[in-house]
């Protein structure tokens, strides 16, 4: 038996810079059939400042991990790995104040002149987040016959959590906005729940003189997505690849299927996420909305 212990700390920041000379824009959007213009701004723009934006900091960070790699026997290898980080004063972009969903954030446009956009967007300090993760994996080889099979277990676990949020902009208090916070709800899904909290593999590989082969299952958890209209719920998946070769004197061959099943991932309910229909499916699944692929691939050795 053998076993080693591996473990790390540190701590860090991350300068602004990039989103300190974030440029003024605006973006094109599609909201109940109608094109209106988001302005995207840095936090120096008049119609920033409006809505609380305030210079921004750096952030800082903790990252705390450790692990344990063990061989039980020579053919089989654990390791199991967790890691925990911590952003104070994370930088990102913060809630799209919108007017076209909002009569108090629309009159508040209007009222300062600002009638060419119906929303405004600018980087932000406002929330502190922590992400705390597991990682378990094995391997085994496993002789069988001329030939030998590679299995591959792999689960990773994680959970992100925003542990602080900035208060209302001072603009909106008392106001019946429908906001509540600096950040939508959108924005914290995306970091909350916008992907799987676990993802799992087991991949099998087997080769015998010029014949490999290939199998792998892939799960995915469930995850969040949506817009201001409403946030969705979307179930686990599993997927199925596969691939058998064969290799001649200088070329190889193979032939393959990812997503064997044709699996796609859950339909989206809310009609306003669908931009009148042309999303059907959520745009953060993790593994995609194009169903089964199939391939043909080709090797060609050029020198021994």
């Amino acid at each position: 038996m053998r076993g080693t212990g591996r473990g790390a700390a540190s701590t860090g920041f991350r300068a602004p810079n990039l989103a300190q000379s974030w440029y003024s824009h605006t973006t094109t959007a599609i909201q109940n059939g109608v094109l209106v213009e988001i302005g995207n701004f840095p936090v120096t723009n008049r119609a920033s400042r409006i809505f609380g934006a305030k210079p921004l900091k750096e952030e800082t960070s903790v990252n705390l991990s450790g692990g344990l790699a063990w061989s039980p026997k020579r053919d089989v290898n654990l390791t199991v790995d967790y890691y925990h980080i911590t952003i104070k004063d994370r930088i990102l972009l913060g809630a799209t104040f919108d007017g076209s969903s909002d009569p108090v954030i629309a009159q508040i446009l209007a009222d300062s002149g600002l009638t060419s956009i119906v929303g405004v967007q600018f980087p932000t300090n406002a929330l502190d987040t922590k992400t705390d993760g597991l990682d378990l994996s094995a391997n085994w080889r496993l002789e069988a016959g001329s030939g030998a099979f590679d299995f591959t277990a792999a689960t990773n676990f994680s959970k992100n959590k925003v542990t602080r949020v900035d208060p209302l902009p001072a603009i909106l208090v008392g106001k019946g906005s429908s906001y509540t916070s600096a950040l939508d709800i959108v924005t914290i899904n995306a970091i909350e729940k916008n992907r799987p909290n676990r993802r799992s593999s087991l991949t099998t590989n087997y080769t015998a003189g010029r014949v490999r082969a290939m199998g792998r299952i892939s799960d995915y958890g469930r995850f969040r997505d949506g817009s201001l209209d409403g946030l969705e719920d979307f179930g686990q998946k599993t997927l199925f690849d596969a691939e058998l070769g064969y290799r001649f004197d200088r070329i190889a061959i193979s032939f393959g299927a990812n997503n064997i099943f044709n699996t796609y991932p859950d339909l989206v309910k809310v009609d306003a996420n669908t931009n009148n229909g042309t999303f059907i499916y959520p745009g953060a699944s993790p593994f995609g909305y194009n169903g089964r692929y199939v391939y043909v691939r080709s090797e060609l050795q050029l020198s021994r």
